[in-house]
């Protein structure tokens, strides 16, 4: 959790252009009430940096479960190829790409609303969208490469 927190942290200082949008426009609201899904933002390996908390709403795993963990453990092993398509390979500079796909995510909540647990778990379809945006350089280290900062949806 801790080599995420820092990862987060690095990816909201140099990755986020406008970081303050939030506190500037609505100091009071929680964004992710909002949203008909749940936010992530994965690194270059495909390793989740950050995901929301109410994405255990919507696929029954914690934030702290998913945290620091690969995305493609979670995916239907017919849709880690598409799962690719969320980080391509960008240079320092480029524009940032919109990306959009289609997976199967494991869910251990049932249609009526139980909880199973992740053995047992059945595969959800969600829609993941968003922008491939490359990290720039800086000599403190931290995230490189392509980050996916995106939204994820039934």
């Amino acid at each position: 959790l801790s080599v995420a927190h820092l990862k987060s942290q690095n990816v909201l200082k140099y990755g986020l252009d406008i970081p303050q949008v939030k506190e500037e426009m609505c100091p009071d609201m929680e964004i992710s009430s909002c949203l008909d899904g749940f936010s992530l933002v994965l690194d270059s390996g495909g390793d989740l940096i950050y995901v929301s908390e109410n994405v255990s709403n919507y696929i029954g795993l914690t934030q702290v479960e998913l945290l620091g963990q690969e995305l493609s453990d979670y995916v239907h092993p017919c849709d880690h190829r598409q799962l690719k398509q969320l980080t391509p390979a960008k240079t320092i500079g480029s524009e940032d790409e919109l990306v959009e796909i289609f997976v199967r995510v494991k869910c251990t909540v049932t249609d009526r609303g139980r909880m199973i647990n992740l053995k047992q778990a059945n595969y959800k379809p969600i829609k993941i969208s968003g922008k491939a945006r490359c990290m720039p350089a800086n000599e403190d280290g931290g995230v490189r490469g392509t980050v996916f900062l995106g939204v994820a949806r039934h």
